[in-house]
Parts: C-alpha cells; structure tokens; sequence
C-alpha cells in the first residue's frame, strides 16, 4: 500500500469508526459528495487546500495528510509551566489600586451625570407641554 492509500485509509477508518458519512463530510466541507470520494479514492495526493479543510473540520494534522508522516492526529502540545504566583512589585499594585479606584470615582461622576440631564430634559418637556397662561402669552 503506497502513502497515499495508507493516509486515505487512515481518514476513511476515522471516519468510519465515527461513523461520519461521506455525504456529512461533504456538507461540512462545502463540497459535493462525489468530490470527497474522489478525493479519497485517487492516487494522488490530497491537495494542500483539502488536507487543510479536513484538518480544520476533524482536528487531523496537515503534515500527515499530505506527507503520511507522523500520526493522523497532531500530538499534544505541552504548554509552557506557568509559576503558580506572579509577584508585582508593590509600586505596580498600588498604581493598579489607584487606577481602579479612579475609573470606579469615574463612573460614579458619570452615572450622577446622566441622571440630572435626564431630569432636567423630563423637567423641560413638563414646561413645553404646561399651557401657557394669559399673562405669560401677553410677556411675550
């Protein structure tokens, strides 16, 4: 069995084994079934485009797709050890408390704001829609 007959049997026994038909890899492909068929059944290596698709749908490694190298699964990714504490110096904490104390006085002034212009313009529309007595109308 050449490369590209084991890689194409290694995605159609996933496939399989997930039970994941040909025509719902098309739809979630956006290719027509007959397509994904072709694609698999060829002697041809998978297009650089088609391994990247079936990677990004499956989670499947572009490197064995197209060279049959490594496993049909990209290994896991050991992450970085992150330290357990950060210490800040104590001028950065500070100047963070500070910070944080003047957005939140901020947000204060602003919502203390808003609620007196939103009186004065309730207040307002009360004197618009107030009938105008005789005296006033003569001031005028």
């Amino acid at each position: 069995m050449d490369t590209k007959q084991q890689i194409a049997s290694a995605v159609k026994g996933w496939l399989r084994a997930n039970q994941i038909s040909i025509n719902e890899v098309a739809a979630r492909l956006g290719k027509i079934p007959q397509a994904i068929t072709n694609a698999m059944n060829s002697s041809r290596p998978f297009s650089r485009n088609f391994a990247i698709a079936l990677a990004d749908e499956f989670g499947f490694s572009v490197s064995y797709l197209l060279t049959g190298e490594g496993s049909l699964f990209p290994d896991a990714v050991t992450p970085k050890p992150v330290p357990s504490a950060v210490i800040l110096p104590p001028e950065v904490v500070t100047m963070f408390n500070n910070m944080t104390d003047t957005i939140k006085s901020q947000q204060d002034n602003i919502a203390q704001l808003s609620h007196l212009v939103e009186r004065q313009l309730e207040s307002g529309k009360k004197e618009d829609e107030a009938p105008r007595s005789a005296t006033h109308s003569a001031h005028l």
